[in-house]
C-alpha cells in the first residue's frame, strides 16, 4: 500500500461499483454509524454520516496502512474523496469532493416566488398583468391581496403574506391556467452525483370554492434530455379544511430526495381538474431549497 491514493466510498449513495475500501450499507444504522472494510477485512466501527457526508476518524485508517494518512492540521477525521494520497495512481472510481461544494445550498432557488414583482390585477376581468420569474399557460393571473375582488380581510391573512398572491385565472377556455417556472440544477451537479442531496418544496395554498376540486403545486425534476425522473405533488387544503375566522391560506410543503442525475426542476401551480368557469388557485411564498 506505501504510495499508494486510497480511495474511500459510502454506498449506496456513492455506488460506483467494486471499489478499493467498501462501505456496507446494511450495517448502517439510526444513529448514521457505519463499518468499513478494507479487502472484506473490517478495520473500523466508527465511521459517521453528517449531512449526508462519510467521516471516519484519521488514526484508525492510519494504523491499517504502511503509508501516512494525509489529513490537515488539526482535523481529527476524514471525509470520503480521495483521503490519502503520497503519490502512486488512483483507482478510478467516482469519490465524494474532497473540497467544500460551492453550490448554493440552503437558498432560494425560486424566482418571485412571493409574486411581489411586477403588477397585480384588481378584479376577474382586469387585463393579464406580467408575471416575472414564471411562464404562464392561459389566462393565470396575479392579484392584490389589499384591495378589489381578490382582497383577504388582513385578520384571515397568514402573518408572512406580501401585497400579491396567485389567484389562479379563467378556465372556460383551454389552455386552463398554469404558472410554470424551470429551475436549473447545474450549480449542484458535483454534489448531486452522490446522490445525498434532499429538497423542501413549501408555500402558503388556500383552498378553491368546489369541494371536490383541489390546487396542485407539481415539483418535477427532468435529466439533461428532459426527460421526467421524479414528480412530487403537494396538494391545497380542502375548503373544509379553513375556518371562518381562521387564515384563507395554510401552509403546505414535501421534502425528499432529489435523483442523481437531476439537472433542472419544474414548478407547476394549478387546479387539480378543469373548470368551466374561475380557476382558484391560491397561492404564495412558494419556495424550493436543496440541502445536504
Amino acid at each position: 500500500m506505501k504510495g499508494a491514493r486510497i480511495i474511500l466510498q459510502y454506498l449506496p449513495i456513492f455506488a460506483a461499483g467494486a471499489t478499493a475500501a467498501m462501505l456496507t450499507a446494511n450495517s448502517i444504522n439510526q444513529e448514521r454509524k457505519f463499518d468499513v472494510y478494507w479487502e472484506n477485512q473490517k478495520i473500523s466501527s466508527s465511521g459517521l454520516v453528517i449531512d449526508g457526508t462519510a467521516y471516519v476518524p484519521a488514526t484508525e485508517l492510519a494504523k491499517h496502512f504502511n503509508t501516512s494518512v494525509q489529513v490537515d492540521p488539526p482535523k481529527s477525521v476524514i471525509r470520503f474523496g480521495a483521503v490519502g494520497s503520497t503519490g502512486g495512481s488512483s483507482t478510478g472510481q467516482t469519490t465524494a469532493p474532497a473540497s467544500q461544494s460551492n453550490a448554493p445550498f440552503e437558498k432560494e432557488l425560486v424566482t418571485n416566488g412571493n409574486f411581489e414583482a411586477g403588477d397585480g390585477a384588481k378584479g376577474y376581468y382586469d387585463e393579464l398583468v406580467s408575471i416575472p420569474g414564471w411562464q404562464r399557460t392561459g389566462k393565470a393571473q396575479v392579484g392584490w391581496i389589499n384591495d378589489g375582488s381578490f382582497a383577504i380581510p388582513e385578520a384571515l391573512r397568514p402573518a408572512d403574506t406580501g401585497n400579491k398572491y396567485f389567484v389562479g385565472g379563467w378556465g372556460d377556455s383551454e389552455p386552463v391556467p398554469v404558472l410554470r417556472q424551470t429551475i436549473g440544477l447545474s450549480a449542484f451537479s458535483e454534489d448531486l452525483k452522490f446522490g445525498a442531496v434532499k429538497f423542501n418544496l413549501k408555500a402558503l395554498m388556500g383552498a378553491p370554492s368546489e369541494e371536490d376540486v383541489r390546487g396542485h403545486m407539481l415539483l418535477t425534476f427532468l435529466d439533461k434530455n428532459n426527460k421526467a425522473l421524479a414528480t412530487i405533488t403537494v396538494k391545497s387544503p380542502a375548503i373544509t379544511e379553513l375556518t371562518e375566522n381562521g387564515p384563507q391560506m395554510l401552509p403546505r410543503s414535501a421534502n425528499g430526495s432529489v435523483p442523481k442525475e437531476a439537472a433542472s426542476a419544474v414548478i407547476q401551480l394549478k387546479l387539480s381538474d378543469h373548470v368551466n368557469n374561475w380557476h382558484g388557485v391560491y397561492v404564495d411564498n412558494v419556495s424550493l431549497m436543496l440541502s445536504r
